[in-house]
């Protein structure tokens, strides 16, 4: 519609995505309790990482689940604090596109979600069954979504010939922990 070139608007999208990855930064920095300008830090390391500025730079999505991530996480502390029905609806909306953007990375900040969840339910000790459910609910229903896009997804790389055997989640989680010792000590795999 601009008229910019393909990789130049793919480029400026996974940009736009790494610089608005400082707004949940922040709020997650603010929330681990970071005062004043020490909230700034974590920001700084983040802007500052050689691979985080040489992946956002390429035409990937990269950048995407990773701002997703960080706003779900960011907006699961808001809730856990606050515990307002606006901040649940957007933790599983912000939770649900993170793990339709890219599952491999919302398994890591799923998995940050759950131990922040976890720790409250281990330092409080006495919650009310709804904050149970609605943590229950919080860490579930992006993991569901997540699942049933993988599913789906698979479904359609089977009816291709080509991506059948390589493609599918099955396939690429073989390749990824079974590949054996001998492929992951391979000089060409480091090189």
């Amino acid at each position: 519609i601009s008229g910019v070139p393909l990789n130049t608007a793919g480029r400026l999208v996974a940009r736009f995505f790494f610089y608005l990855s400082c707004i949940p930064l922040f709020v997650i920095s603010r929330s681990l309790g970071f005062p004043g300008r020490r909230a700034l830090v974590p920001l700084i390391l983040f802007l500052a990482s050689p691979i985080y500025l040489f992946w956002s730079r390429q035409f990937m999505n990269e950048s995407l689940p990773v701002f997703f991530g960080l706003a779900y996480v960011a907006s699961v502390l808001t809730w856990e604090k606050n515990q307002s029905a606006v901040s649940l609806l957007l933790s599983l909306f912000l939770g649900a596109i993170a793990a339709l953007s890219k599952s491999t990375t919302y398994a890591t900040f799923g998995l940050i979600a759950c131990l922040i969840l976890g720790a409250t339910l281990l330092r409080k000790r006495k919650l009310t069954a709804t904050w149970l459910l609605q943590s229950a609910t919080i860490l579930l229903i992006p993991l569901l979504v997540g699942a049933g896009w993988v599913v789906y997804s698979d479904h359609i790389k089977s009816l291709n010939p080509l991506a059948a055997g390589l493609m599918t989640s099955s396939a690429q989680g073989r390749w990824y922990l079974y590949s054996g010792w001998t492929q992951f000590a391979s000089k060409d795999l480091w090189n």
